[in-house]
């Protein structure tokens, strides 16, 4: 019998900000919206498939993006 998987844990706008807004170092917030934006694109995807609205989604993708960029300059 395999192991159990466990859940996928999706991701609020909030949620990332809110850890986003306590880093204060540039590269290790830079780093962290990297990796947010890995988890919110493969989300993304999984909500393309399950849901009709993702603008929320959207939105934080956008958000992360523009933070990287600002963090980048």
């Amino acid at each position: 019998m395999p192991a159990p998987t466990k859940p996928v844990s999706f991701l609020s706008s909030g949620f990332i900000k809110l850890k986003l807004k306590g880093i204060t170092s540039k590269p290790e917030r830079k780093k962290a919206c990297e990796v947010y934006l890995k988890r919110m694109e493969v989300q993304r995807e999984a909500q393309k498939k399950s849901r009709t609205s993702i603008e929320d989604t959207d939105d934080t993708i956008r958000f992360l993006k523009a933070e990287i960029e600002h963090l980048s300059r």
